[in-house]
């Protein structure tokens, strides 16, 4: 178990672990930590927003876009917390 010291940093050591490395570098800079994984969040929003725009095109009377963005999300091991 590891305890980070705060949400910035936990999100960023989850974030940089989905790879299964092991090894991860964190920046000393509270700044860079945080903007990083704000990045990282938009670009995850961004890619949510894209597949959702396309199933709504694709498949517009599809009710479970959450589920199947869901999905999608675990297949390409992406995590958004």
């Amino acid at each position: 178990v590891l305890q980070a010291e705060n949400i910035h940093k936990a999100k960023y050591i989850v974030y940089t672990n989905l790879n299964r490395s092991g090894n991860i570098i964190i920046p000393k800079s509270e700044y860079e930590i945080k903007t990083a994984v704000e990045n990282y969040e938009k670009y995850l929003d961004w890619i949510l927003l894209d597949i959702e725009e396309e199933l709504k095109q694709k498949l517009p009377d599809s009710r479970n876009l959450h589920s199947v963005t869901n999905e999608i999300f675990l297949k390409l091991n992406l995590v958004r917390y």
